[in-house]
Order: structure tokens, then C-alpha cells, then sequence
């Protein structure tokens, strides 16, 4: 058995000094880092013909996920250039791909010619998937028009791990002298502004492995960053599942919300920043093969047959379980300079939900069901009204910060297909206006007056606003 513990981390909120020192760290860091995009799903169940990252973020200007993304990572690539005065530093993007998506991500990038990114800054892996089983003994499933070839299913986005040793690009990073590497998922855009913080946090408080989370409440249906204690002196920080959660919380009163209705333990939002030595190190020795779980689902009045054929999975955030096993492999037998610490190696950063996350995994049916059973609809729709949210505080924020008045009209209640969401003005921050709210900051120099749901406003760019009051809208 165990305890959970709440783990140790550091909570960060927009516009306070804290934030702003852990912006400038990661500015500085910049140089630094690598990314990597886990993308290896379809736009089928939301209505869209294509691959997701190919989705628009929102509608005003309709730039699709990847080119968000690609213009963010060269923005910060500007800062890291400006902050080392090295004009060569390149930020790399590996791109972890399944059969479904692969063509469509190159034909998508060739397209567009790299949304701006040099030739070789972006690496491709694609990702196998694995036979299905039909029952608890193992038997593989087969196809049903062709009984020689077995059913495959994706393996999931843990496989990530091993495709990044395999194609060398973990130990090329390495050796160049890269020092942190950053996984993010293929529809929360607001991550992006997250990035300076997430890795200021990382490299003051020296963490291998830090998650980004936000706030979640008891019960909420998303993974929880826990601290378990064993019994033999181990402790493990890692993800635990909403559905593990209560059970292991139930000798310790389960999971109780504190006095501002929120869990002590943070929910993941699979956004981790590592170490890249540190990660490196454990790659090496585990090969990268993270644990696998199943989750089938029986036929009717059976426990050992499966309705369908069912997967091995594995995620990508377990890595986690990896770099404890194989540390305390390492304490073991080497001399204790050449060790790691175990101590303070794996922990969080907590922001608002409405600065780092949002996710589009829901059709619009699905959507209005979860919002009608109190839960988040992360539908197309109500992602693109948190991106223009995010972007609405992000401007707010920036010019309390600066001194500067900020007003807005309050949102109106918009409807599409049964599903309703409060929608304020549609703003809209190109990357090149800045990669966090301290490079943001920059542009705000005098008050700003918003309008409702009619009101847009898209700024393209590094500017100066010394007085704005739009009730329309305007490109800036």
C-alpha cells in the first residue's frame, strides 16, 4: 500500500512578481530547448476532414494548430537570439506522428512552407501501432475481411519516449549542448504562452521533470499530480487517473476540496518540461518503454472475452515512474557525486486554467452532454472562445501590470448546434506580438476599452497602444 501526498511544486499566478521572475529565467533559458508535438489524431470525430493540427484555433484569422505552434516556438527562438546574441540558435520541433497522420502533417508543412521554420528545424517520427487482443488470454484479433492479418491499434502517446531514442534525436539534442525539452499536445494552443514560466520554474528549482497543471476540483474526470509514499521508504511523483485517484484517497478521507473548493492535488494537462540530461540519462537505461496498462471492455455476461479488440496502451506522462526506478538503479551503484538527487527531481507548476489550457477533443453533440453534466465541453467551438478569452486577459493583465486602465463588456450567451457559451470580444494576439505576458507587456502603454461579442481586434504584431476603445473592429 501507499500514501498520497500532495506533491511539491510551485503555484504561479498572472501578473504577480513571482510570474514575471520566472518569465525572465525562461527567457534567458530559451536557447535551451527543444519541443516536442505528440500529434497522431484525426479531425474525423469532430466533423473535420483532415488531421487535428491542421484544425483552426479560432476563426478570425483561421490559422490552424500547427502554424500556431510553429510561429510561437520562433518567436521564442527571436527572444532566445535577442537575450544570447547568438543569431544562430535554432529552436527544434520533432513531431510524433501516427500512419493516419503522417502524409497529412508533411502535405500540410510543405504547403505552407514550414510556417517560417528553416529547413531541418523539423523532424518527423512516425509512430507503429500493435495488434489487438480479443480476450484475457492474449489471442490476437484479426481483421474481419482478411483472417491473416491482425488487428492493429495505436499503442499510444507514450510510445513518444522510444521514437525520440530511436531516431537519435534525444542524444543528438544532447550533444549539442540543448538543456531542456518540452512535450505538448496537439490542441491546447494556450500552452504556448505557458512555456517561459513553465521553464523558469524548471531551471530555478533544478526539477528533471516538471508538469504543467492547473486547479481542478474533487472528482473532476482529469488526472491528479500525486506523491506516493510506500511503505519500504519509496516515493513516487507521478500522474494518477481521476479513476485510481478516489480509491487510493479512501483510507485518508478521499479527495476533499480545500477552503477554496479546489484539490490539493493539481490536475495534468500533459504539457511536462524535463531535464535534458536528466531525461536523457533515463532513456538510455530504460530503452524508454514506459508501463502499459489495458482497458477492455467485456462482452455481455463474460469476464475473459473483449466486445472488440483491445490495445496496449501507454502515456507519455509515466515517463515519470521511469526516472524514479532507474535513479534509485543509479544511487545504488555509482559514487554519490555522479548521482542524482531523488529528492526534488520530479514536480509541477501550477497556473490558471484560462492561461495554459484548453483542449478541442469533443464533437458538438458530445460537448453539449458534458456541459449538461457539469464538466468542460473542449469542443471547437469553446476553444476557440477560451483562446479569445486567454487573449482578452492576457491584454487585461498586461495593463494592470503597467498601470493602465482595462474595461470589457460583460460576455453574451451564443449558441451553435445545442451548445452555449458565454462569448466576449474576439481578440486576437499573433504570436509576434510575444511569447509571454512579460514580452506582452511591452505593447500596452495606455487604456483599453472592449467591447462585447461584436467587437474584434487582432494585433499582428509588435506595437504601441496608447489609447484604444473599440466597440467594432480593427487589425492592429
Amino acid at each position: 500500500g501507499c500514501e498520497v501526498e500532495i506533491p511539491q511544486g510551485e503555484k504561479l499566478e498572472a501578473g504577480t512578481q513571482k510570474f514575471s521572475e520566472m518569465e525572465q529565467a525562461g527567457m534567458d533559458s530559451l536557447k535551451g530547448l527543444c519541443f516536442c508535438l505528440v500529434a497522431g489524431g484525426l479531425g474525423e470525430r469532430l466533423g473535420f476532414p483532415g488531421i487535428k493540427v491542421a484544425l483552426p484555433v479560432e476563426t478570425q484569422t483561421n490559422m490552424c494548430y500547427l502554424e500556431w505552434f510553429c510561429r510561437n516556438i520562433l518567436e521564442m527562438q527571436r527572444v532566445a537570439r535577442e537575450r544570447s546574441g547568438d543569431k544562430t540558435v535554432t529552436l527544434p520541433l520533432a513531431i510524433m506522428c501516427s500512419g493516419d497522420t503522417y502524409q497529412g502533417t508533411i502535405d500540410l508543412l510543405k504547403e505552407h512552407n514550414n510556417f517560417g521554420m528553416a529547413e531541418g528545424q523539423i523532424t518527423l517520427m512516425l509512430q507503429d501501432k500493435v495488434p489487438g487482443f480479443i480476450n484475457s488470454s492474449g489471442k490476437i484479433g484479426v481483421k474481419k475481411d482478411d483472417r491473416w492479418v491482425a488487428e492493429m491499434k495505436p499503442h499510444g502517446h507514450g510510445d513518444v519516449h522510444t521514437l525520440l531514442l530511436k531516431t537519435g534525436l534525444a542524444q543528438k539534442w544532447v550533444e549539442e549542448g540543448r538543456t531542456n525539452l518540452v512535450f505538448f499536445q496537439d490542441t491546447n494552443a494556450l500552452a504556448m504562452r505557458a512555456m517561459c514560466a513553465l521553464l523558469g520554474v524548471s531551471r530555478t528549482k533544478g526539477f528533471d521533470m516538471n508538469s504543467l497543471c492547473v486547479p481542478r476540483v474533487p472528482g473532476e474526470a482529469a488526472g491528479a499530480l500525486c506523491n506516493l509514499s510506500y511503505s519500504d521508504g519509496r516515493k513516487l511523483t507521478c500522474n494518477v487517473e481521476y479513476n485510481q485517484l478516489g480509491p487510493l484517497l479512501q483510507n485518508q478521507g478521499g479527495d476533499v476540496a480545500g477552503p477554496d473548493g479546489l484539490s490539493p492535488y493539481p490536475g495534468n494537462i500533459n504539457c511536462i518540461m524535463f531535464d535534458l540530461p536528466a531525461y536523457y540519462k533515463t532513456l538510455e537505461e530504460s530503452k524508454g518503454v514506459v508501463p502499459e496498462f489495458v482497458n477492455p471492455k467485456y462482452q455481455p455476461g463474460s469476464r475473459t472475452d473483449f466486445k472488440s479488440a483491445t490495445r496496449l496502451e501507454c502515456m507519455m506522462q509515466d515517463y515519470a515512474r521511469l526516472m524514479h526506478n532507474c535513479k534509485a538503479r543509479v544511487v545504488a551503484s555509482t559514487a554519490l557525486e555522479n548521482a542524482y538527487s531523488l529528492q526534488g527531481s520530479v514536480g509541477f507548476t501550477m497556473m490558471e486554467r484560462w492561461l495554459c489550457f484548453s483542449c478541442v477533443k469533443n464533437a458538438t453533440a458530445d460537448a453539449v452532454k458534458k456541459l449538461q453534466s457539469g464538466l468542460p465541453a473542449d469542443s471547437a467551438f469553446s476553444g476557440e472562445v477560451e483562446f479569445w478569452d486567454h487573449n482578452t486577459k492576457m491584454l487585461q493583465t498586461a495593463a494592470k501590470a503597467n498601470g493602465q486602465s482595462f474595461s470589457v463588456s460583460e460576455p453574451v450567451n451564443m449558441e451553435f448546434l445545442g451548445l452555449s457559451q458565454k462569448v466576449g470580444p474576439r481578440v486576437v494576439l499573433e504570436p509576434e506580438v510575444g511569447c509571454c505576458l512579460d514580452e506582452i507587456k511591452n505593447i500596452v502603454h495606455g487604456p483599453i476599452a472592449l467591447g462585447n461579442a461584436e467587437c474584434s481586434l487582432i494585433v499582428e504584431g509588435p506595437c504601441s497602444i496608447k489609447r484604444l476603445q473599440l466597440t467594432s473592429g480593427a487589425v492592429v
